[in-house]
C-alpha cells in the first residue's frame, strides 16, 4: 500500500524539477543573448577603428576599456557599459545621456540614443548617426559636393573608404 501523501509529493517534485529546468534553460538563453551582444559590441569598436583608419586624419587611443578618436583638441569616446552591448558616448560637453545599442525594430542595427532638448532622440549609427556625432564632438562634417575616391578592394569591387558603400 503507498504511503500518504506520495503521490501529491510525486506531482509537487516534478512541478518543481520543471520550474529548476525552465529558469536553467533561461538562464542558458540569457548568457547566449549576452555572448551574443558582447560579441557584436567587440565588432562595433573594431569597424570604428577601421573607420578611423579609413579616414586617416584623425588619431585613435585604444585601451583595455575605451576607444577615443581625437582631432586637434576634440574627442570623442567610445566605452564598453554593463553586462550587455551597451557603448557609452562621451565628447566635450556631451553629459552622461549618449548611448549606442542594437535596435531590435532595425533589425539589430546599432542605434545611437541621445537627448537633445529635453527630448529623447535616436538615429541609426551607421552613418547618419556617425556623422552627427563627429560633427558635435570633433566638429567636422563631410562637405557637400565633394565626393571620395573610389579605390577597388581585394575583390575588385569599388570601395568608398569612408563610408564603406560597395558599388556594382
Amino acid at each position: 500500500m503507498p504511503r500518504k501523501g506520495q503521490s501529491l509529493a510525486a506531482r509537487l517534485r516534478a512541478t518543481l524539477n520543471a520550474e529548476i529546468e525552465a529558469a536553467a534553460r533561461a538562464e542558458k538563453a540569457r548568457e547566449e543573448r549576452l555572448a551574443k551582444a558582447r560579441a557584436a559590441r567587440a565588432l562595433l569598436l573594431i569597424d570604428l577603428v577601421e573607420f578611423t583608419e579609413a579616414v586617416g586624419h584623425f588619431v585613435l587611443e585604444r585601451s583595455a576599456t575605451q576607444l577615443t578618436i581625437r582631432r586637434e583638441d576634440r574627442w570623442l569616446t567610445f566605452e564598453p557599459e554593463g553586462e550587455a552591448g551597451l557603448v557609452k558616448v562621451t565628447f566635450p560637453g556631451s553629459g552622461d545621456a549618449h548611448r549606442l545599442y542594437q535596435e531590435a525594430q532595425l533589425l539589430d542595427k546599432w542605434a545611437w540614443r541621445f537627448t537633445r532638448h529635453g527630448k529623447e532622440e535616436r538615429l541609426v549609427f551607421w552613418d547618419s548617426g556617425l556623422e552627427e556625432l563627429l560633427a558635435l564632438a570633433l566638429e567636422i562634417r563631410p562637405t557637400e559636393g565633394i565626393e571620395p575616391a573610389e579605390l577597388p578592394d581585394d575583390d575588385g569591387n569599388t570601395l568608398i573608404p569612408d563610408f564603406g558603400i560597395r558599388s556594382l
